[in-house]
């Protein structure tokens, strides 16, 4: 990707957040020297998958536990060399990511996918009680000032709303309002400044279009200040990955 986007005429890649296997522990720091030598200087950090459900279509590969030993001390190595952890769960493993973000409290973590609110299989039909407990795990996490969060992954099948069975895709306006609660509400409790849109391309494909998911975005951050915009659209993710600042006009 670093060679690509120093030779291509197109978009730059400006950041580029790897994989590394942080159950390691502190030999994780190995890959990491590894990847910023591949970056180019464009190498931000690493995301370790640790989503894991019992029902089989959510069921990811097998990786360590967010209370393992290794794994937080890998997590915390991130930290220390300066880069980012970006986080993957599922919303039942929330509060797991409080210990995290306690336990490695030096690392920027970025949680993905609004913690993974499911809704499909045994989560189908639940979702207001389901969002009552997301609402209070969000909550929790949000007085860990490490953590950051990435507002999005909203058309993905596993959230339940089955935009990719549908014969259209959603709208821009089906799109806000059926996420415009969850995300605002998660705009209040960590604020502008620690949330960032993100589109999730190419998996978001299955059920949504790249330019309605955006301006449903739009719809939904409407209310807030421009300040506000320029965190939630920019400047949060360049706080999380280290890029510069866009400033006031």
């Amino acid at each position: 990707l670093a060679e690509q986007s120093a030779a291509s005429d197109g978009a730059e890649i400006m950041a580029i957040q790897g994989n590394a296997d942080v159950s390691m522990g502190a030999a994780v720091e190995e890959v990491l020297d590894a990847l910023e030598a591949a970056g180019r200087g464009r190498f931000r950090g690493v995301r370790y998958i640790t989503a894991q459900d019992d029902h089989p279509p959510l069921a990811m590969y097998e990786n360590a536990a967010m209370s393992d030993r290794l794994y937080l001390e890998g997590v915390r190595r991130v930290g220390e060399l300066g880069y980012t952890y970006d986080a993957m769960v599922y919303h039942p493993q929330l509060s797991e990511v409080v210990g995290v973000a306690q336990a490695c409290p030096d690392t920027p973590i970025v949680l993905d996918h609004l913690g993974g609110i499911l809704g499909t299989g045994p989560y189908s039909d639940q979702r207001d009680e389901i969002l009552d407990y997301w609402k209070k795990q969000m909550a929790a996490i949000a007085a860990c000032n490490n953590v950051f969060l990435k507002l999005g992954g909203i058309g993905m099948p596993m959230m339940g709303f089955r935009w990719d069975k549908r014969d259209k895709p959603g709208t821009s306006a089906e799109l806000a309002e059926a996420w415009s609660d969850p995300i605002q509400y998660a705009i209040e409790v960590f604020g502008a400044e620690r949330c960032m849109f993100e589109s999730n391309f190419p998996v978001d494909k299955r059920g949504v279009g790249y330019v309605p998911l955006w301006n449903s975005f739009k719809l939904i951050a409407s209310s807030c200040s421009t300040d506000e915009k320029r965190d939630l659209f920019y400047n949060t993710a360049a706080r999380a990955y280290r890029l510069p600042l866009l400033e006031k006009s």
